[in-house]
């Protein structure tokens, strides 16, 4: 992404791909600074058997000179309905996330209504997390209304690893309305010492504190060959917050 402005993908498949950092894209966004447009959203795209070192399907560095607090739509990275299945990477087999210089400001990072299934890692299945930092007015990571399942780290995170250089504030990661379910390893593994995501009205397997959140089974139509629908008797249906 050489040049500032806005960009947007609608009905774009990224398929078979690879490279060192982001088998499908990538993105840095350091050379954002005030006054600049920075706006990149994602619709109804699919990520599919996408390779890397890190970030099977995309790496983002989200890194800018921008003071926090001044978010806008022009200025933030956007996923919504899109599904990120059977990529592969070392680190983040779905996305893997940098703030890149901790000591920068932070790009927010919004997921909406997303997939991930039968993502592989040997950390962080689903997502790779590292060096994010807290925004004044708003998280730096949003997930909301997005399913994790059939994903695999054969270390740690099978849905979601958070590595070094979170917190020690919570509520940077906001995940809402979400299910983590069926994903090999942990749903949410956290490094020693960072800061706490704010999980609310969610599933994960295992459990996970957090106001509305429960710990059963989703009864997904067809997990074993990617079809997340809920059946009619599934215990997440009318069980969000909207």
């Amino acid at each position: 992404f050489p040049e500032l402005g806005r960009l947007t993908l609608t009905n774009v498949a990224f398929t078979s791909n690879s490279a060192v950092e982001g088998g499908a894209v990538y993105i840095d966004a350091m050379e954002a600074g005030p006054g600049d447009i920075f706006g990149v959203t994602f619709t109804n795209c699919i990520f599919r058997d996408n390779a890397a070192d890190r970030g099977g399907a995309a790496f983002l560095a989200t890194e800018w000179t921008v003071p926090p607090g001044t978010v806008t739509d022009t200025v933030s990275i956007r996923f919504t309905n899109c599904i990120f299945r059977e990529n592969a990477a070392v680190q983040g087999g779905g996305v893997f996330i940098t703030n890149g210089e901790p000591d920068e400001g932070i790009l927010p990072l919004f997921l909406t209504n997303c997939i991930f299934w039968e993502n592989a890692a040997d950390l962080g299945g689903g997502l790779f997390i590292t060096d994010r930092e807290l925004d004044e007015e708003l998280p730096a990571l949003r997930l909301t209304n997005c399913t994790f399942s059939g994903n695999g780290a054969t270390t740690r995170g099978g849905a979601i690893y958070v590595g070094k250089g979170i917190g020690p504030g919570e509520g940077w990661l906001e995940v809402t309305n979400s299910i983590l379910w069926g994903d090999a390893a942990d749903e949410i593994y956290l490094e020693d010492g960072v800061g706490l995501p704010l999980v609310t009205y969610s599933d994960v397997q295992g459990g996970y504190d957090g106001e509305g959140n429960i710990d059963l089974d989703p009864r997904y139509v067809e997990p074993d060959s990617g079809d997340l629908h809920l059946q009619s008797d599934s215990p997440c249906i009318d069980a969000g917050d909207n």
